[in-house]
């Protein structure tokens, strides 16, 4: 919600809602925010970027993106793609380990025409179970009798890297977690503040012109205002920092599948140095078809 009134702000030059502080808390509490291409229509702002600014304003935090890469990827879809954006999508989900890989992940399809998927979007879930199926292949030669040791190293190396990073991403979903309950707890206290207010407001109108009593309320009423911006403010403080925790967790990530593009294609290089006396018998003839169609998919032996 936070990254919603600030890109609102940078797009348009202006809040969502402006007036006195209690119009401006009522309006973040009930009112829809405006499309930024109707406050500022010289912009020629588009309709994507419209939907994504309103979309962070939304009032139920369910309807929110829920994790700030989920923004960056909305963000990358009203752009040209290209190969530079893929890493910042593909921790849309966590990968599991190479040697859990099931029928399931193996039936991932590739692209509409059968020629090479080359738009990153359309790539990440063959990218991922040609991952899979790479690390699955390379555990089976191990078991098989296979004991070079490059491919031993290259399998490790490659699993640790893929458990990290899946490691990463379950921390995001718990930062994603924790975000919903400070939203959904701030939520909750400021209803109950804001019930408290309207009852002090209507004590107040009906005190018949007792200056005493109007005074008494009006010290509770501010009082009761002042809370209700202390919650407001405690909460976008606790939100910002599980931002920023997100922000160097998605940093790490993307780290590590620099240093996983790497282990992947040393791991490949040790398969297919190894698997010619293996390439004839179950499960690794299916697997290692499978993972060749796979590199056709992805344009890796263009």
């Amino acid at each position: 919600y936070s990254f919603g009134c600030i890109a609102f702000e940078l797009l348009t030059g202006q809040p969502p809602f402006r007036g006195r502080m209690m119009e401006v808390l009522d309006a973040h509490m009930n009112r829809p925010a405006p499309r930024p291409s109707e406050v500022r229509p010289e912009a020629k702002l588009s309709a994507a970027l419209d939907a994504i600014v309103l979309r962070c304003l939304e009032k139920e935090p369910e309807r929110r993106f829920q994790r700030g890469r989920d923004i960056a990827g909305a963000l990358v879809a009203t752009t040209t793609r290209s190969p530079a954006s893929e890493r910042g999508r593909r921790g849309n989900a966590a990968p599991a380990h190479p040697d859990e890989a099931t029928d399931v992940g193996w039936r991932a399809q590739g692209s509409l025409d059968g020629k090479p998927a080359t738009d990153p979007i359309a790539a990440d879930p063959i990218r991922w179970e040609y991952e899979t199926l790479l690390g699955v292949l390379a555990a089976a030669l191990l078991d098989t009798g296979c004991n070079d040791i490059h491919l031993v190293l290259a399998h490790a190396e490659f699993s640790a890297i893929w458990q990290s990073i899946a490691a990463h991403n379950d921390d995001l979903t718990e930062l994603a977690r924790r975000s919903e309950k400070i939203e959904q707890r701030a939520r909750e206290q400021d209803s109950r503040l804001r019930f408290m207010l309207g009852e002090l407001r209507f004590e107040r109108d009906n005190s018949g012109g007792d200056a005493a009593v109007s005074g008494d309320l009006m010290r509770r009423i501010e009082a009761l205002e002042t809370q209700l911006a202390s919650s407001l403010r405690r909460r976008d403080k606790e939100i910002a920092s599980l931002a920023d925790r997100e922000v160097l967790l998605i940093a790490e990530v993307i780290e590590r599948e620099d240093a996983l593009a790497d282990a992947r294609r040393a791991l490949a290089v040790a398969v297919a140095s190894q698997i010619a006396p293996f390439v004839a018998t179950d499960p690794i003839a299916t697997l290692h078809k499978r993972m060749l169609e796979l590199r056709a998919l992805l344009g890796l032996d263009a």
